[in-house]
């Protein structure tokens, strides 16, 4: 990833020395109690999930529909385990946890994410397909528009950007976030592209908790959802740039509800928009299938290892992730 410092304008900059030279450091600030009463932070959400008997917390935004909720995959996936809920408390600000998560209804992910992420969940090829779009009945809360081509807003350098959610510590300087809703921005400076919709850009942190959160762009004058928070370290952050693939899961949500979609680009071929959780049987099927392939291949590779120690403890935990999908499998057979 190249650093794109130059050119920051906005936020917190703390100058850094790397390597015989500084360059500007963005990191997450919290937004005042006033601000989130206005488009975007009103729109902005702390997401909690279930998944098997665990609780993760991330973020997300109200967006494109006042009924759906964009974020990312991973806080809604665990070990070969997808959530069993998931909610959203828009425009969250305090100390401590929400007490009044909305519930989804249902949520769009694409079919590939699952296996790609049990081979490595921090690989390019996984984020590239980590987005997820949730969807309720009921209008959630105010709503922000979102474009359905987000990477020219964030690949162009003059255009203003910003990042918010909820991280639980900065990654910069572990500061504990709580469950305030944090501002990472505005910066500029241009996006680089790691892997089809997967972007990258140096100099600007968040921290964890903050996955999922929404990425803006203010070409318009206004600030327009371009991107998801999928990675990030202590110097950089990588986006899932909207594009034709994730505008169609938002527009299969808005289908689900038995709303027509509005307008939006052929989708892209390279990920397959897959079920929500009332996507049918045998949808769920074919990926819990292709995620046993998967493990097998690791079992194998994990044979190799040479160090006992390491082979031992990757054996053991790949057999019991397998052992958890066979069961999956058999119950759904049944």
């Amino acid at each position: 990833m190249q650093m794109t410092g130059r050119g920051l304008r906005v936020g917190v900059l703390i100058a850094l020395g790397v390597s015989g030279f500084s360059y500007a450091q963005v990191i997450p600030q919290r937004v005042s109690g006033g601000t989130t009463g206005q488009l975007p932070y009103s729109a902005t959400g702390l997401i909690d999930t279930k998944v098997g008997n665990a609780f993760y917390r991330g973020s997300g935004a109200v967006a494109r529909d006042p009924r759906l909720i964009f974020t990312c995959a991973h806080v809604a996936f665990d070990r070969g385990t997808w959530a069993s809920s998931i909610g959203i408390a828009v425009g969250w600000n305090a100390r401590f946890d929400a007490t009044n998560y909305t519930q989804m209804r249902g949520w769009r992910y694409f079919s590939g994410y699952a296996a790609s992420a049990l081979v490595d969940d921090s690989s390019a090829q996984t984020f590239n397909l980590d987005f997820l779009v949730g969807y309720r009945n009921e209008a959630i809360g105010p709503v922000v528009q979102a474009r359905a081509a987000g990477a020219g807003y964030l690949t162009n350098p003059s255009i203003q950007k910003m990042v918010l959610g909820y991280p639980s510590t900065r990654d910069f300087d572990g500061v504990d976030g709580a469950f305030f809703m944090h501002r990472t921005g505005p910066f500029s400076g241009g996006f680089s592209q790691e892997l089809d919709a997967y972007h990258g850009f140096a100099g600007v942190s968040t921290g964890e908790g903050n996955s999922g959160g929404p990425v803006f762009e203010a070409s318009s004058g206004d600030w327009i959802l371009a991107a998801i928070l999928v990675s990030g370290s202590r110097n950089s952050i990588g986006v899932y740039a909207i594009d034709s693939s994730a505008w169609q899961l938002s527009s299969n949500a808005l289908e689900a509800l038995g709303s027509a979609p509005s307008p939006n680009p052929k989708p892209d071929p390279k990920p397959t928009p897959g079920p929500d959780s009332g996507g049918g049987l045998n949808s769920v099927m074919d990926e819990l299938i292709a995620i046993r392939a998967s493990l097998v291949d690791r079992l194998t590779q994990a044979r190799r290892i040479r160090n006992p120690q390491a082979r031992s403890i990757q054996l053991r935990r790949l057999r019991s992730m397998l052992l958890d999908v066979n069961y999956q499998i058999a119950f759904l057979r049944q």
